[in-house]
């Protein structure tokens, strides 16, 4: 799976790159994202080395890029979050922030039109209310069969 990391600087986002590591040929880090943690946003992203990342806190810009050993594409602010969320390659994104920190993003993901499946002990907006208000409820949503795949995202609660 080639994955986007939203909140790769927190201990879920650790551990989603290390089994990454572990398993390169079964998953694929692609973006990472973070709030305003820009060395640790570079140092990790030195590691995995995503195709792109992002920095909501837009004052730390200078921080990232003086600590990037490499030229990824780089998103920055909540519409940054939005982008790298909906990043084409990905096949999933993994949504590992505190509390509704990412639910923008998970709305920016079905406003596009994607199924988003619900599986195992994830959950995700495509069973629970939005709680950004942004989008229509489940019920007022086609069925999944009607939607076109795209990157399921998995939302862990922190």
């Amino acid at each position: 799976k080639r994955v986007v990391v939203l909140g790769a600087t927190g201990s879920i986002g650790e551990s989603t790159l290390k089994v990454a590591r572990d398993i390169p040929d079964r998953l694929e880090i692609v973006g990472l994202a973070a709030k305003s943690n820009a060395k640790k946003l570079a140092a990790r992203a030195n590691l995995a080395r995503p195709e792109a990342v992002c920095l909501v806190d837009e004052d730390k810009l200078g921080q990232l890029c003086a600590n990037l050993e490499y030229k990824p594409k780089i998103f920055t602010g909540e519409d940054g979050l939005d982008e790298i969320a909906c990043l084409a390659s990905a096949e999933m994104v993994l949504v590992a922030v505190v509390g509704t920190g990412g639910d923008g993003s998970c709305c920016t993901v079905r406003k596009s039109g994607f199924c988003l499946p619900c599986g195992g002990t994830t959950v995700t907006e495509s069973t629970h209310p939005c709680a950004c208000g942004k989008l229509p409820q489940p019920a007022e949503l086609p069925p999944c069969a009607e939607m076109p795949s795209a990157p399921p995202v998995a939302r862990y609660f922190t």
